[in-house]
């Protein structure tokens, strides 16, 4: 892993703090250096040091620690080959401000970095490819890489510690714009959540801390959370679908609501999610925040899918449970339908199009969410 380590200085304290991290590691760097406004994270920063030393540029100033770990994220994900290509850009077009180095992560295929002068044809290929990004195999026949590199060198470039470099003239596209940051992401989330206002939007990746929800409506211009919209939630985990039927009716501009849920579920697997989905149609609820606290107390109810009466229910717990000594030839003599109906009893059981769902344990749904709650469950098919 890509390591970028910053020191912020605030009057006479000053932290270290590594870089790539997640909001939580930079609130804990504000408050070493007794910053109060965790949001504020326009700070001194002295020195800056690392595997990139060109970003050394940067230091012995005041500069945005966001921007800083934005970067150091797109710089993690490159490979060799373009961290390489970065830095050799950085030492020749000298970009001194965070923006314009957060934009040429975007703009690689602007520069050619050829290190290898021996084989042309091969230099040929790769800026091709740099400025293509691929190349169909049925035109590889037809592509001439030996003039393409020859053409290249006729250009000039620049001598570099990683490289000559060439700048290819392609126009530079302002993908971060200085205030609003570019979907990227970066490592594995529960849900990517587009938030938005006015005509602007920014992709919180979900479970994060509740500053990245707070710097994310600043950065967009709101004056609240309140004034922003869930614009799109995508599950990289799971179908966004899932989410729909948790809550079908979700208010969309629940942002903390949605990432508390997030929390909850980050552990889950296809089994969890299948689950939640039958208890919150039995629990008739519509809100992510009732949503996350099903989902802590997911343990505290049956959930038997596929069965739709009272027999079923018997049948699956005496067979497929460890509740009771099972006898295949004692089959005549069970009272499947009694035990279904007396378990259903006791748990406050519904069928719905999801099989069976009971609470366990003699709790009711007022316990788990802490008041008085009415089942108004339009998908519950009891009595079948």
């Amino acid at each position: 892993m890509l390591s970028i380590r910053a020191t912020l200085k605030r009057d006479d304290r000053e932290t270290i703090l590594n870089m790539p991290c997640n909001d939580h590691d930079i609130d804990i760097a504000m408050q070493k250096i007794g910053e109060a406004d965790m949001i504020n994270t326009t700070q001194f920063v002295s020195h800056i040091d690392g595997d990139i030393r060109e970003l050394s540029v940067l230091q012995d100033r005041f500069i945005n620690v966001d921007e800083l770990n934005y970067l150091a994220k797109r710089l993690d994900s490159f490979s060799k080959k373009e961290l390489n290509q970065f830095r050799a850009a950085v030492l020749v077009i000298k970009p001194v401000e965070l923006k314009d180095m957060i934009n040429l992560t975007f703009n690689l295929h602007n520069y050619t970095l050829i290190s290898d002068f021996s084989d042309m044809k091969s230099v040929g290929k790769t800026h091709a490819l740099n400025i293509e990004g691929a190349i169909a195999v049925d035109q590889e026949p037809f592509v001439d890489y030996r003039a393409i590199g020859e053409e290249l060198l006729s250009t000039g470039g620049t001598t570099t510690p990683y490289g000559v470099l060439f700048q290819n003239g392609i126009h530079m596209d302002e993908v971060y714009d200085g205030q609003v940051f570019p979907e990227f992401l970066y490592e594995g989330c529960v849900f990517a959540t587009a938030i938005g206002y006015a005509d602007e939007t920014e992709t919180l990746y979900m479970p994060c801390a509740e500053t990245s929800i707070e710097k994310a409506f600043r950065r967009l211009g709101a004056p609240s959370i309140n004034e922003c919209s869930l614009e799109n939630v995508n599950a990289p985990l799971i179908t966004t679908d899932w989410l729909i039927e948790i809550c079908p009716n979700y208010d969309n501009t629940d942002v903390y609501g949605l990432n508390k849920l997030s929390a909850v579920i980050t552990d889950f697997e296809l089994e969890d999610y299948r689950k939640l989905v039958a208890i919150s149609s039995y629990a008739a609820i519509n809100d992510f925040e009732k949503a996350a606290l099903l989902a802590e107390n997911i343990d505290s109810f049956e959930y038997v899918p596929d069965v739709d009466d009272y027999e079923s229910l018997g049948e699956y717990l005496i067979r497929a449970t460890d509740s009771y000594l099972y006898d295949e030839n004692l089959d005549d003599y069970y009272d499947f339908e009694r035990l279904g109906e007396d378990t259903s009893d006791n748990q406050h059981g519904e069928f719905t199009v999801y099989g069976y769902i009971g609470i366990k344990d003699g709790i009711d749904l007022s316990d788990i969410f802490g008041e008085s709650h009415e089942m108004t469950n339009s998908i519950g098919m009891e009595g079948m």
